[in-house]
């Protein structure tokens, strides 16, 4: 099916430029030789969006990271598209219930 290998294919980029930076529609677009708004048609006719897309694949990186014995939330959050830890605890850390094994 089209339409979930193009989610799919959206998953797989996201995980590939995320670091450091959160990657825009445009940047995984252009890396999938597509325009932003075809992007936005394609993954809006599977019924989501490129920003839940993004969300998710953050927060799957981040619950697979936190609990490594060297991981410090600083790395996390670089790995995950924050350029600062405390973007990334604000938004994942305290909500969405994320807890770092001590």
């Amino acid at each position: 099916d089209n339409r979930a290998s193009l989610v799919g294919r959206v998953n797989q980029e996201l995980v590939t430029q995320l670091k450091g930076e959160a990657p825009t529609i445009t940047m995984v677009a252009s890396a999938l030789a597509m325009r932003a708004r075809n992007l936005q048609r394609g993954l809006a006719a599977e019924g989501t969006t490129f920003q839940v897309l993004l969300d998710d694949a953050r927060h799957e990186l981040a619950v697979r990271h936190l609990p490594e014995p060297n991981a410090t939330v600083a790395k996390v959050a670089w790995l995950v598209g924050f350029s600062e830890p405390s973007a990334f605890i604000a938004r994942f850390v305290d909500g969405q219930g994320i807890r770092r094994a001590h």
